[in-house]
């Protein structure tokens, strides 16, 4: 390792390759991603549909899930990020390097995730010294050179870290339940669909298809900077996963391509039409990401469990009786 080797913890790869265009991660510098998940990988349930809506709580935190193994440690050597080559698991190695690094960075996104997942890794492997913390609202070199400026010390860093970390177990038990409810009641919309491709589909995904359709109803297609901007405005998904958002939902046969000689215009697929149209209006309900905040911030489990049970009854009722006639 190098002398005055950082230590970078980053919640995806994207973010420290922009961390490093800025110059603001150097050649010698480590990064740890976190995937977004914090340091234990939870066991959700498979449930039945009699048991929909889905909404018990679970046991999220705990070590019997294991650390995740979508995380792993990269090494800035001219330019390029390589793995960081050394025996141990992953948890020994993460301790080896912070003990090494000149300074800690948690370099995170500000929708919280990233804060949650830092401060998991941190305490697993025990870390006593002082890290920094730095907030960025997008990749442009301006900001990420701004926040890595405007980087908090460690006193104020560990209480805002320790804060945004209360607020992510908000966030993190609403994914999990809305991930359970998904699989059984969003699956089945698919199937009913005739084409979109089944698996739990995420709330972010549902935003951005209601995005999708107005920009698609209006023009008759859309580009992927004008989806990407509409999901800034709307608040819908952070920096670093708005582009996955839309890729996700392509694999899924959301969306389709339009071969006119114009650079990257789509429009909806009819099978994502069918979809649209057996939802609840309600189901896309662009005020949820400011409602998630509100939870979060003020603690509030409850009002986002009851979220979770007044949403999923209502669609599988509504999507039931379309079938029924």
């Amino acid at each position: 390792m190098e002398e005055d080797m950082r230590l970078f913890i980053c919640e995806k790869l994207a973010s420290i390759r922009y961390l490093s265009k800025a110059g603001v991660a150097l050649d010698g510098d480590v990064a740890f991603l976190t995937a977004s998940l914090g340091a234990w990988k939870p066991e959700l349930p498979q449930v039945s549909f009699p048991s929909i809506p889905f909404t018990e709580l679970l046991d999220l935190n705990s070590e019997e899930s294991g650390f995740m193994n979508g995380m792993h440690i990269k090494m800035l050597s001219g330019g390029v990020w390589g793995d960081v080559v050394e025996h141990g698991d992953l948890k020994s190695r993460l301790k080896k390097v912070a003990a090494d690094a000149v300074e800690i960075v948690v370099a995170v996104d500000n929708d919280r995730r990233g804060a949650y997942g830092a401060k998991q890794a941190l305490d697993v492997i025990g870390c006593g010294k002082k890290y920094s913390v730095m907030t960025f609202s997008s990749f442009s070199e301006n900001d990420l050179q701004n926040a890595w400026a405007l980087r908090t010390d460690n006193l104020s860093a560990v209480d805002r870290l320790e804060c945004l970390a209360l607020e992510q177990t908000i966030k993190k038990h609403f994914d999990a339940l809305w991930h359970i409810n998904s699989a059984k009641v969003l699956k089945e919309t698919c199937l009913f669909s005739q084409g979109v491709r089944t698996a739990p589909i995420s709330k972010m995904e549902m935003l951005t298809l209601k995005l999708v359709q107005e920009l698609d109803s209006s023009n008759g297609s859309f580009r992927q900077k004008d989806v990407l901007s509409l999901m800034e405005t709307s608040n819908v998904g952070s920096c670093t996963t708005q582009a996955q958002i839309l890729t996700n939902m392509m694999k899924r046969g959301l969306f389709e391509a339009i071969e006119d000689g114009f650079p990257s215009r789509y429009r909806l697929s009819e099978c994502a039409k069918r979809f649209i149209g057996r939802c609840h209006p309600e189901s896309f309900d662009l005020e949820l990401p400011s409602k998630l905040d509100k939870w979060m911030q003020e603690q509030d489990l409850t009002s986002a469990i009851n979220y979770i049970d007044t949403y999923f009854k209502r669609q599988l009722e509504y999507q039931r009786k379309l079938v029924l006639g």
